[in-house]
């Protein structure tokens, strides 16, 4: 997203032209552009190993990113500001921070599934 909105700033957008998700929720994207059992992409894929408690971690830091979107979004449209998903194909940041809370939930319910494992 940070990429995309400077990018736009310096006016050399990443993505250029009528985007097929324009004006779509993140929901209706991803019923139109996922697979039931949607296996990640290979440029998607985690690199770093780390435990469960580092990955916890990890996603509770997300909010200092955010933080750092908001300030450097200051008088972008949001909408113009676009950058391919590796399945979805072309989300603005609007559709992308959809998309991060949607993930970020997905991950957190199955980290949880396998803290709940332990406990049985």
């Amino acid at each position: 997203m940070l990429n995309a909105i400077n990018a736009l700033k310096a006016g050399q957008p990443i993505w250029t032209g009528q985007s097929p998700n324009a004006g779509l929720s993140i929901e209706e994207v991803i019923a139109q552009t996922w697979q039931p059992k949607e296996q990640v992409p290979t440029v998607a894929e985690p690199r770093w190993g780390g435990t469960l408690q580092y990955w916890m971690i990890a996603l509770a830091n997300a909010q200092h990113m955010l933080t750092e979107l908001v300030k450097t979004a200051n008088s972008v449209d949001l909408c113009s500001a676009i950058y391919p998903h590796p399945i979805s194909g072309p989300l603005d940041v609007i559709q992308r921070l959809e998309f991060l809370s949607f993930h970020i939930d997905r991950h957190l319910l199955q980290a949880q599934r396998v803290m709940d494992s332990f406990e049985q």
